[in-house]
């Protein structure tokens, strides 16, 4: 008899923003999750977890990159580019690899449900078997579960 092992299920919290300058006061400090810039022009997915880094966007995007970013477009109030964040359940039992897998998945969710849209990313590669499940206010192009076998 073959051992069938299910994927691991890894649940995730959804939270919409109006800009990435909310997001990042919100959340600037959460050492683990999956982040959305845009969803209309230029759409990016990252995370914060993946290298194993306790600092969340604070490490990643300095304040004063952000105070730049706002000098550059003139606002600190962008229109038409919401944000979402996905914080995982149980961080604690999330490794590093996982964080990045998920990474990996939301953007295959983008490129596969968005194609005509330009991502602001580079394709990541393999993907290990996962389940993951969506929860909360996600981004349009994610569906409520996602599972690679």
């Amino acid at each position: 008899m073959q051992n069938i092992s299910m994927p691991k299920t890894i649940h995730i919290d959804w939270t919409r923003y109006p800009n990435f300058f909310k997001l990042y006061e919100k959340k600037k400090n959460v050492p683990k999750l999956i982040y959305v810039i845009g969803l209309s022009k230029l759409v990016y997915v990252g995370n914060v977890g993946s290298k194993g880094g306790k600092s969340g966007l604070a490490r990643r995007y300095d304040e004063q990159y952000v105070l730049r970013a706002a000098s550059i477009f003139g606002t600190k109030i962008p229109k038409s580019q919401p944000c979402f964040t996905g914080e995982f359940r149980n961080p604690s039992k999330i490794s590093k690899r996982d964080v990045l897998n998920c990474e990996k998945i939301i953007q295959e969710e983008f490129l596969l449900n968005r194609p005509k849209l330009t991502p602001a990313f580079k394709r990541m590669g393999a993907i290990v078997a996962i389940r993951i499940e969506n929860h909360g206010n996600k981004p349009g192009f994610v569906d409520e579960v996602i599972e690679y076998a």
